[in-house]
């Protein structure tokens, strides 16, 4: 039987419980009056089959838990000839089908059953009249609010007694095409502050899927389970497929598990004081799985020790491993992460650890609605300062788009690059304003496409990593290639300042500007982020003396590649404006670029 896909994805949050409430809610069929007349309505003058069977159809179970009987076989193994016969302790059914609705239940009827009417052997079923039962070839149809769907197929199992009132299961069914196993036990129910309650503890596990629940069920106010649990699965993606939510697979997502104090009630799963683990990543903390919209809902505030951010950044987007498993005709379409559910989470680390940047303590706030994230990040260390802005992700396109908007305070931002250049450009501490924006199927198409604004302060001065004094001398008699024969002198700053855009992956510094004492320079020209290229000119400027109306600057062009690029001596004439006391103006600070 072909699943709804928009009925199926709630199939994880409720096939344990469900299941545990089919097998498990027996006890609970709190009315066993009403539930014994109709049964011994439905079966007294019913059909009886040549081999013992008796056929009841839409026979309430356990009113309280939403649990009925629609059609079912029963009878007493090894007694086709005398079903009635009460010597006979073992029960079974064969073929059921079992609808159970676990978020809106049936209230059981207020009626008198004759005491004194025949036990047949249905009635014998749901009085746990049996020393054993036994379920063959049987289907379990979970009815959620938005409607039903077939959860498990072939289920079979083995309902036992110990002693009174204490009772094991084991048992096994299929779902979505991979089988699943389970067992359970329970006790007699107890009453606390007035509730009645059913002490139970299951277990379920399939090659995706380990789930363990132990604590009590109650009905007072519709079916809850409270106790402790773990949930554990191996692959994260390929499970959220299997439960019917299409996510498109990914890097991410390997393996995760939750252990903490259990809550369910109807359309809210809930872990707190829980120890969580994703992909290697450990944190604490509490959450909860909704299911009452449109998509899954998970809200939850967590403390990771250390989160590893590496492959996160494109597998929420959707890679290009998704695209091997582009679904044919008749089949779901596979969708990134953030158009499958929403979220609302406010998450930190100790320390995030990102490729090339050094990064440390971090703390957001995420939001994920329709297929869009807005992450506020309240804090970052990052390369010795801080970052602090919006991150905004766009998946409901064909096309997922990225945007920050935000500023870096006190970074040293030469780091960052000293890997690629193979020598370190800036030392000294930096203040950055950025506005960027870029969309793409995977993260280099999107950098590649990468476009916005930016501006930079180094206002406590600084060095830059080339004598440029030396270096003209220098490159007069030849071509000087490669950092290493550009030597390791250096420029001391007293201030560099600038702006730069962002346009196809490349960044176009406009009006950057550096002093040392009463002399300085300027900087004009490209850097290729994607194609790892540059094309600069540096041109040496005068101090504030007067100058005559026109002069000829000296100054060095680089360009070539990031690791080994060529630096050439040029000339170029300038206008008399053109002076370090006369220079392009530039923001005093990276606030100010944000407000234009």
């Amino acid at each position: 039987m072909s699943l709804n896909p928009a009925l199926r994805r709630y199939a994880p949050f409720v096939s344990a419980t469900g299941l545990a409430a089919v097998l498990l809610g027996l006890p609970l069929a709190v009315d066993y009056k009403t539930t014994l007349e109709t049964i011994h309505r439905a079966t007294s003058g019913g059909s009886r089959s040549s081999d013992g069977h008796v056929e009841i159809a839409a026979v309430p179970l356990a009113p309280a838990l939403g649990i009925e009987v629609q059609s079912a076989r029963i009878a007493t193994l090894g007694a086709s000839s005398a079903p009635h016969d009460e010597r006979m302790r073992r029960l079974v059914l064969d073929g059921a089908r079992v609808v159970v609705d676990l978020v809106n239940p049936t209230p059981a009827r207020e009626t008198t059953a004759d005491p004194q009417a025949p036990r047949t052997v249905a009635a014998r079923l749901a009085a746990m009249d049996y020393d054993t039962l036994l379920v063959r070839g049987g289907d379990v149809d979970i009815a959620t609010g938005l409607g039903r769907r077939i959860l498990l197929h072939d289920v079979s199992a083995e309902i036992a007694s110990s002693r009174k009132g204490h009772w094991t299961i084991e048992g096994s069914g299929r779902f979505n095409g991979h089988s699943v196993t389970f067992s359970g036990r329970w006790s007699p129910q107890v009453e606390r502050a007035g509730v009645r309650l059913v002490p139970l503890a299951f277990q379920l596990q399939s090659n995706l899927l380990k789930a363990r629940f132990e604590g009590h069920l109650s009905t007072a106010e519709g079916p809850r389970l409270q106790g402790s649990g773990s949930l554990q699965a191996r692959k994260l993606r390929a499970l959220a497929r299997w439960f019917g939510i299409p996510i498109a697979p990914s890097g991410d997502l390997v393996g995760g598990s939750v252990v903490g104090a259990v809550d369910w009630s109807k359309a809210a799963l809930s872990f707190t004081a829980a120890d969580i683990q994703l992909d290697g990543n450990e944190a604490t903390g509490s959450v909860t799985l909704k299911t009452a919209g449109p998509r899954p809902m998970i809200e939850g505030t967590l403390g990771f020790r250390q989160f590893v951010l590496a492959r996160y950044i494109p597998a929420v987007m959707g890679e290009a491993d998704s695209r091997a498993m582009t679904p044919g005709p008749g089949h779901t379409k596979l969708v990134s992460l953030l158009a499958a559910l929403d979220a609302d989470l406010r998450l930190s680390a100790g320390k995030v650890v990102a490729p090339l940047i050094e990064t440390g303590r971090a703390a957001m706030t995420v939001g994920v609605r329709n297929g869009k994230l807005q992450a506020d990040l309240a804090e970052l260390e990052i390369e010795g300062g801080q970052a602090r802005g919006r991150f905004t992700i766009d998946a409901t396109g064909e096309t997922p788009s990225l945007a920050f908007r935000g500023t870096l305070a006190d970074v040293d931002a030469g780091r960052v690059f000293s890997h690629q250049l193979k020598r370190t450009p800036l030392y000294g501490r930096a203040d950055i304003g950025l506005d960027i924006a870029g969309t793409g199927a995977t993260l280099p198409i999107m950098l590649a496409a990468m476009s916005g604004k930016g501006q930079f302060t180094l206002a406590q001065g600084g060095r830059l990593g080339l004598d440029l004094k030396t270096l003209v001398s220098a490159s007069q008699a030849a071509q000087i290639v490669g950092w290493s024969a550009a030597g390791r002198g250096a420029t001391t700053l007293d201030r560099l300042e600038g702006r730069f855009t962002i346009a196809n992956g490349a960044v176009s510094l406009d009006a950057v500007t550096g002093r040392s004492g009463t002399s300085g320079w300027t900087a004009s020209g490209k850097i290729d982020v994607a194609e790892r290229l540059l094309d600069l000119a540096i041109v040496l400027m005068p101090g504030l003396a007067p100058e005559p109306p026109a002069t000829i600057r000296e100054g060095l062009a680089i360009r070539g590649t990031w690791s080994d690029p060529a630096i050439s001596f040029m000339r170029v004439p300038m206008a008399p404006a053109a002076s370090v006391g006369a220079g392009p103006r530039t923001p005093s600070s990276p606030a100010q670029l944000l407000r234009n």
